[in-house]
């Protein structure tokens, strides 16, 4: 069962246990990229994941970059959201596509016995290294919380989901807390973060990229939660229609 909001707010260290644990109960997660980024995944077998330091959200970005971390970006909504549509479904959703994808492969990135981590050049991934779970780094699931500090910056109400709640600032002071704009709250995002230990790859420069290898019975449930956005015009005629399709007129 998901905590709530209230009860998790009483010190930092209890809010980021308690969006971990919230993390990992959602029934599905929504993946809005490009079509030929959800098919490549599909083709690959493979999951990539960021340092974030090219995310539109420039506090976001500087809270990746406190740790030698990689993530991953979700919705968790149990709807389509149009506006996640028009920001990463590539061209402002008309080659978008969303894997929507249940726990059960979430477990299974999160549970991961190795990472790769490298760099692409000239659009083929080069390993730098691979990494074990637990000796190299360690993985977790954590929701994303919405923030709007007080004039003062003593106070803030922070969002999840519907639940608001103002509590003392230093209530964010925690490594293991991502907080964002309230206006990004839409998102209702849930974030997988693979932490890489500390001596790790010490002597050589942080590659950007690292990459988990799924299964064949996590692919094979991917596609068949592939959609395609509700203005595509590719030529591609995989996956399903958008639930949205024929709904929405966008004047773009």
């Amino acid at each position: 069962m998901r905590s709530k909001l209230m009860d998790i707010c009483t010190t930092a260290d209890n809010l980021a246990m308690g969006l971990s644990k919230n993390g990992l109960q959602h029934r599905r997660y929504k993946m809005y990229t490009s079509m030929e980024r959800a098919l490549e995944i599909l083709r690959s077998s493979n999951m990539y994941f960021s340092t974030g330091r090219n995310w539109n959200d420039l506090q976001d970005r500087e809270l990746m970059s406190r740790g030698r971390q990689y993530g991953g970006c979700y919705s968790w909504s149990t709807v389509e959201n149009i506006a996640m549509w028009m920001l990463y479904g590539a061209e402002c959703g008309k080659n978008g596509a969303m894997l929507d994808f249940p726990k059960s492969i979430m477990a299974e990135l999160v549970s991961s016995a190795y990472i790769e981590v490298g760099s692409f050049e000239n659009g083929t991934f080069v390993t730098k290294a691979k990494l074990l779970e637990g000796q190299d780094f360690h993985i977790k699931l954590i929701d994303v919380i919405y923030s709007q500090f007080s004039k003062k910056g003593d106070r803030v109400m922070l969002t999840l989901g519907d639940e608001h709640v103002i509590v003392p600032a230093e209530c964010l002071n925690h490594a293991d807390i991502f907080h964002k704009y309230y206006a990004w709250a839409y998102e209702r995002e849930c974030r997988l973060i693979i932490h890489v230990n500390e001596g790790v790859m010490a002597d050589m420069e942080f590659p950007p990229v690292a990459r988990i290898r799924l299964s064949e019975n996590a692919v094979r449930m991917m596609k068949d939660n592939l959609y395609r956005s509700p203005i595509f015009d590719g030529s591609c005629d995989v996956g399903k229609p958008s639930k949205l399709f024929n709904l929405v007129e966008w004047k773009l």
